[in-house]
């Protein structure tokens, strides 16, 4: 982007030689790249996103399949364990 801002400091020169078109081009060029990195960011952070989701899915359910074979063996501890996986 600090290529925009040399275009704007050198307007009337830009002008002044009809380069208007080239570096036009060239600010889109870097706005389409800079685009599809920001895409790859965003795929990512979803995929890691929905991963994460699984796995303290996965957690959850086991840790309440744990609390409920124990849970007459030690009452108190189920409750607790349940209320603290219900909290977060």
């Amino acid at each position: 982007m600090a290529g925009g801002l040399n275009c704007t400091q050198g307007l009337p020169t830009i002008r002044a030689y009809g380069a208007q078109s080239r570096f036009r081009d060239d600010f889109l060029a870097q706005m389409d790249l800079n685009g599809s990195w920001w895409f790859a960011f965003i795929a990512t952070a979803r995929w890691v996103g929905f991963r994460l989701d699984n796995i303290a899915a996965a957690v959850l359910m086991l840790a309440s399949i744990f609390v409920m074979a124990l849970h007459s063996k030690v009452p108190e501890l189920a409750c607790l364990v349940t209320s603290n996986l219900l909290s977060e």
